[in-house]
């Protein structure tokens, strides 16, 4: 949008000052720079008439990002570094997509979203109520989700507690719920299952 926007500016700014060329360019780690070619005249640089365009930030992060050790972003790859394991998931019109995480050499793992997507959903898998560790309400609550919705304690989950509730990509099933149960047990418990990234 703010490209855009100085896109739409600079035009009005060359219609108004009869202006027949407009030269821009860039350099390879610089940002874009302008030049207003007026009638056979030397170019004249107006970056600060609209300030130079800068890359696109990359794809923006929502969810439990405040709860995660470390997230950073660069263009379209998310790199996490968290204890509990994470998921990332993008919203593609109808429902979220999960990224495949990858595991990188230095202990972090990537999300790497497609080039269309600007915006992804982290969270910490299991942690339904994204409080940032998983515990018996987060069982519980995807245990409500899967009663039938004509009983009392039905409560459904949001898109968004969908994501982190389904720790294995399948959709949220008893399998999850189980999962979650076995991540809960003393590590000592022969049925003690961590969740995997």
């Amino acid at each position: 949008m703010k490209k855009l926007m100085s896109l739409l500016l600079a035009a009005a700014m060359i219609m108004s000052l009869g202006v027949t060329a407009l030269a821009v360019g860039a350099q390879t780690n610089a940002p874009a720079y302008y030049e207003l070619i007026e009638d056979g005249e030397e170019g004249v640089e107006f970056d600060h008439l609209l300030g130079a365009l800068e890359p696109s930030a990359g794809v923006k992060v929502s969810g439990a990002t405040e709860k995660v050790e470390n997230v950073e972003t660069e263009g379209q790859i998310v790199t996490v570094k968290n204890e509990l394991p994470c998921k990332a998931a993008y919203f593609d019109g109808e429902k979220y997509v999960a990224i495949t995480a990858t595991a990188n050499s230095d202990g972090t793992y990537s999300f790497e979203a497609p080039e269309d997507v600007t915006e992804v959903l982290l969270a910490v898998k299991g942690d339904k109520d994204g409080n940032g560790t998983v515990t018996m309400l987060d069982q519980l609550a995807v245990a409500k989700s899967l009663l039938l919705t004509t009983h009392p304690a039905y409560a459904p989950l949001t898109a968004e507690e969908a994501v982190a509730a389904d720790v294995d990509g399948n959709g949220v099933t008893m399998a999850d719920m189980l999962a979650i149960a076995k991540s809960l047990l003393l590590t000592s418990h022969p049925a003690y299952k961590a969740l995997a990234w």
